[in-house]
């Protein structure tokens, strides 16, 4: 993996190959990161399902592996997001797709771009 560092004084770019376990500390971090993002967004929108905070606690601990998502869990995201809007808890409503969201990286930024959309447009 490789690590971009902006340097702003000078305009600069320095690439680094990071060692395989800062590779991975690297992923657990921006993993991290998205799932605050998401749950932060599911906060606000009061759709955090009431046990989300334990079931995010136990993950680091736990090697579980989440149903891949299907082209249905695609078609579904606009009706879920639309739920998730209006208060909804995710995890009461759509487990199955809430664990695909904290599991897949890909749904999970598509899912938060949804939730974007749906906010703005009720806006």
């Amino acid at each position: 993996m490789l690590k971009h560092t902006y340097y702003p004084a000078s305009g600069s770019f320095n690439t680094t190959k990071l060692p395989l376990a800062n590779q991975k500390q690297q992923w657990q971090m921006e993993e991290n990161t998205e799932i605050q993002k998401l749950r932060d967004w599911l906060k606000r929108l009061n759709a955090w399902p009431e046990a989300g905070d334990q079931f995010l606690a136990l993950m680091p601990q736990s090697s579980w592996n989440s149903p891949k998502p299907t082209d249905n869990d695609y078609k579904l995201m606009p009706a879920i997001a639309r739920d998730v809007v209006s208060g909804s808890d995710i995890g009461a409503r759509y487990p199955a797709f809430f664990q695909k969201l904290l599991a897949h990286p890909t749904l999970r930024h598509d899912f938060i771009v949804e939730l974007q959309q749906h906010v703005d447009s009720n806006c």
